[in-house]
């Protein structure tokens, strides 16, 4: 059944535990929107639209729950919000697992998961596609027709979180960032009104959408760019534990190679808990590339390499049902001394995900202002540094919430000895200031990372699209400009 359509109506009665700007802006959607978009706790659809959301660490009490089915409804249920000066969460596929980053407590949660209109134009290769897809949903549609888009590498991921963090995908390596790749956001201001930002309006705020996460608006849909991809060489390795040195010595070797095929990735999972080593080798093309030759050499307990769509190559890897997560982000440069540096910590880390993101011309680039007829590129708001670089990802997972805080302490501890072993390394210039927002806690200071300049522009944006800072004020986000 869906849980939408549980227990019909809305009752005031139900609102008297409510704080009472939460509790006014609940009475008056209830009141507005009378096809059952609101829900209380007292509803039976309240609870699984809480725990809708990937990590129980996220799952809190909004004092209700809002369900726009159109672009209409939630113009009105922002402009009621704000006049209410009510907090308010949003929520697309509610992945990132940090309280408070897409639900909100004692608030209105907005769920977007209706917002799940897609259509493709071969025309003109590309796709729109609505804030509550998963992409699952996208790239089950695209396959219809041969195509894909730079998305995400886990089907369970909703759209508009990833690519309004920037989105990592394994087409990067030769496509570009998934920000990159958006053509057009259709998004609702804090004043109600729409607006489509691209390359031709709205420039402004269609560059601070790409990485500046919630900050500016609520977006409702994405243009992307497809591409006509599907059959591919790729697949899964597990390599066993004892050959780990090994292995990081020869993942350095993949990294800094000088003329790695652009049309390569790869993405390593080291395990410590269950002492395996998961390697993902995508490629864009029906061949195996040489590049990969360097991980040969490792005896595997599982290969699952070969020739297969690239839904099926993601679908091989998914996420392990332990209900309680806490990521760490960190960017370095792939250096031997600082590896070996970063060894012993890595180790001993109970999982620990890694990223090379190596092809200056096509990840990093992508995201760089440059001229151009037709209104031109105008990069993204990251300020990259087109260098080769390591995105790391600390990733923790435990079963119990009364372990909660343990584990936050564990994760601090063990992220600091990562940034003791990275500053104690003899290439001290082996950090870099960017930090992946997808993969970061809330601790982290991801938009001060994008530098001074990118952040000034930012709030100049924030200014020009919400004079009242509506967003910055009531609306809860792990990300806010320092």
């Amino acid at each position: 059944m869906d849980i939408l359509s549980m227990n019909p109506g809305f009752s005031i009665s139900d609102q008297s535990s409510l704080v009472p700007a939460a509790s006014a802006a609940c009475v008056r959607l209830g009141q507005t929107f009378t096809n059952n978009a609101t829900f209380t706790p007292q509803h039976d659809a309240y609870k699984p639209l809480i725990q809708a959301s990937w990590s129980e660490t996220t799952w809190q009490a909004p004092a209700c729950i809002f369900v726009p089915r159109t672009v209409d409804e939630l113009q009105g249920a922002v402009s009621i919000l704000v006049e209410k000066e009510a907090s308010f969460g949003v929520r697309s596929g509610g992945h990132m697992p940090i309280p408070g980053a897409a639900v909100v407590d004692n608030g209105v949660l907005i769920d977007l998961s209706r917002f799940t209109d897609i259509e493709y134009n071969g025309e003109h290769d590309k796709v729109v596609i609505g804030t509550g897809l998963r992409w699952q949903n996208v790239y089950d549609y695209l396959d219809q027709y041969g195509v894909t888009v730079v998305g995400d590498r886990d089907l369970d991921v909703g759209v508009g979180g990833l690519i309004l963090g920037c989105g990592l995908s394994y087409l990067s390596e030769s496509y570009g960032l998934a920000c990159d790749n958006v053509v057009n956001f259709g998004v609702v201001l804090a004043d109600g009104s729409t607006v489509n930002a691209n390359e031709y309006s709205h420039r402004d705020l269609f560059w601070a959408l790409k990485g500046g996460s919630n900050n500016f608006g609520i977006v409702t849909s994405f243009t992307l760019k497809t591409y006509p991809i599907q059959q591919v060489w790729g697949g899964t390795r597990i390599v066993s534990w004892y050959q780990v040195d090994d292995f990081l010595d020869a993942m350095i070797e993949y990294e800094t190679a000088p003329d790695r095929d652009p049309l390569a990735s790869v993405n390593i999972d080291l395990v410590a808990t269950n002492e395996t080593i998961i390697l993902t080798l995508p490629t864009m093309e029906k061949n195996r590339p040489a590049a990969f030759s360097v991980f040969d050499r490792f005896e595997t307990t599982l290969d699952t390499t070969g020739i297969k769509t690239l839904t099926e190559l993601m679908s091989e890897f998914p996420t392990p049902p332990i209900p309680r997560i806490r990521h760490h982000a960190l960017t370095i440069k792939p250096t031997k001394q600082l590896t070996a540096a970063l060894k012993a910590v890595m180790l001993h880390s109970p999982a620990h995900a890694h990223h090379p993101i190596r092809h200056r011309r096509h990840r990093l680039e992508a995201g760089q202002p440059r001229s151009g007829g037709g209104g031109g590129a105008i990069g993204n708001a990251l300020g990259l540094e087109a260098v080769p670089q390591s995105w790391f990802g600390l990733d923790l997972r435990w079963w119990d919430a009364a372990d909660d805080e343990r584990m936050r302490t564990a994760g601090a501890a063990l992220y600091a000895e990562i940034e003791e072993a990275a500053a104690a390394a003899r290439d001290r210039g082996g950090r870099l200031r960017y930090l992946f927002l997808n993969d970061a806690h809330e601790g982290q200071a991801i938009m001060a990372g994008y530098g001074d300049e990118n952040v000034r522009r930012m709030r100049e944006v924030r200014e020009h699209y919400g004079p009242h800072r509506v967003f910055d004020r009531l609306l809860a986000g792990a990300f806010k400009l320092p």
